[in-house]
């Protein structure tokens, strides 16, 4: 009897664990759907219904951090910043948290803070978690675009070097970019102190780094050593700084007054002006081309025309005031004040900048004349400290 009672007892045994091992399987299994669920719907970017998602979760499971984490990045991407830094802060107040949340958690704070604004902050929680991680390349780019965005350029350029170590591919060639413009950065300041062959030192091993940054070519224009070596940095600064193209023309041009290279800079600007088509750096450069070449900048407004309001009315000034009508004045046809708009945080600024002084981003600023559409944005390329 005794010998069927202990039978029963293994086969009980062994359904209760099998029925253990099933619900655990199935609770993988449904846990592995929501998280591809979850993905799909982050990649097609519909971060209302992701947040929601993960809310339910962290009310089911208040003690995954990893979720909560989520949660707090999705908040950070939807503007949410005060309930971002909450989460982050309610994760890092654990002292249960391993050792990978704890800096991710770091990362997250310290990326809210930089989306708001407080540079020193968040450099002072990216500096924490580089010392608990100091290898992990999420806190070394972090850490670099707000030492970058701070201005701490001798730091920052450590910052991505360490980075270009640890990473490949693509995120090795943005971190030798960003190591590229912190040395440009760093030739500014010392231009400032008065410290020039220094300068040119940093300024040209900057545009090795980074030959397509139009923040390098220009600080490089403003060290040069010599006539030739300036007007080639000029011409490359303002090819490449798009609606901004007039406002370094017009430095280039202060300096090619000062320096007796008024005809020269003139020749350079022609042959950017025939070897470009974008309708915004036509009509900049022919604007400040005008004084000195009519004929060749009414030629490049009206190729432009059809495509670019700002060419038609330059072309309509110039008419009226080849005209000489009496009552009609030129000056009632000149466009406004000059506005930039950043396409990564909407900012509207008056001068023309490589980088966004509210957000940092670099290259984001276009004409806030022009008509533009917006696109939607992958996550790694929203503003983390950027």
């Amino acid at each position: 009897m005794w010998v069927i009672g202990l039978v029963l007892l293994a086969f009980g045994g062994g359904v209760w664990l099998g029925a253990s091992r099933w619900r655990r399987l199935a609770t993988e299994g449904s846990r592995d759907a929501v998280g591809l669920r979850l993905l799909h719907e982050l990649a097609e970017g519909d971060y209302e219904h992701v947040a929601a998602e993960l809310e339910a979760i962290c009310e089911a499971e208040p003690h995954e951090p990893a979720v909560f984490l989520a949660l707090a990045a999705i908040d950070r991407h939807r503007g949410r910043l005060s309930r971002a830094k909450a989460l982050h802060r309610v994760v890092l107040a654990s002292s249960e948290l391993e050792h990978d949340e704890r800096v991710a958690g770091l990362v997250g704070l310290g990326r809210d803070l930089l989306t708001e604004g407080n540079v020193p902050a968040a450099a002072g929680a990216l500096n924490r978690a580089n010392s608990l991680a100091p290898s992990s390349p999420a806190t070394l780019e972090s850490l670099a675009r707000a030492l970058d965005r701070a201005g701490a350029w001798e730091p920052s350029a450590t910052a991505w070097e360490r980075l270009e170590r640890h990473v490949s591919g693509r995120r090795a060639r943005a971190a030798r970019v960003g190591r590229g413009r912190a040395l440009a950065g760093q030739a500014l300041d010392a231009l400032r102190l008065g410290e020039t062959e220094k300068a040119r030192k940093l300024a040209a091993r900057g545009l090795e780094l980074a030959p397509d940054s139009g923040f390098a070519w220009l600080v490089e224009a403003r060290a040069a050593a010599s006539a030739h070596d300036a007007l080639v940095a000029w011409q490359r600064a303002w090819e490449l700084a798009g609606v901004g193209a007039g406002t370094i023309v017009a430095e280039g041009m202060q300096w090619a007054r000062e320096n007796d290279r008024v005809a020269a800079l003139v020749a350079r600007l022609r042959g950017s002006l025939r070897g470009t088509a974008h309708p915004a750096s036509v009509v900049a450069l022919a604007s400040e081309l005008y004084d000195h070449d009519s004929e060749a900048a009414v030629s490049a407004w009206q190729r432009v025309a059809d495509h670019s309001s700002e060419a038609q009315l330059a072309l309509l000034r110039t008419a009226v005031a080849g005209l000489d009508l009496p009552g009609v004045e030129p000056a009632l046809l000149e466009p406004g004040p000059s506005a930039f708009v950043c396409l990564a945080c909407a900012a509207t600024v008056d001068e023309f900048a490589f980088r966004c002084s509210h957000c940092g981003r670099w290259d984001s600023l276009c004409d806030a004349r022009a008509p533009r559409r917006r696109t939607r944005q992958r996550l790694d390329d929203l503003p983390a400290a950027d």
